[in-house]
């Protein structure tokens, strides 16, 4: 498991039932590793990308659940 997966994990167990209020810190750990990903690929780095990218997409799935749960 790499290191970018595993620090999404643990923040995912963390917040098994995301709030609302956590929202802003999912979608900028979102941006980050979007972010990071974009600087793998011009790297030729592949792989690293698409961990990062799926630590971006489990970052936007924790925003998109805590939207859904509503504003508490």
């Amino acid at each position: 498991m790499s290191t970018l997966a595993a620090s999404f994990e643990g923040v995912q167990r963390l917040n098994p039932n995301p709030k609302w209020s956590h929202v802003p810190f999912f979608l900028s750990q979102c941006e980050k590793y979007i972010e990071m990903s974009e600087r793998y690929i011009l790297r030729g780095h592949v792989k690293l990308a698409v961990q990062a990218f799926d630590c971006a997409q489990g970052y936007l799935s924790l925003a998109k659940d805590a939207e859904l749960r509503g504003r508490s």
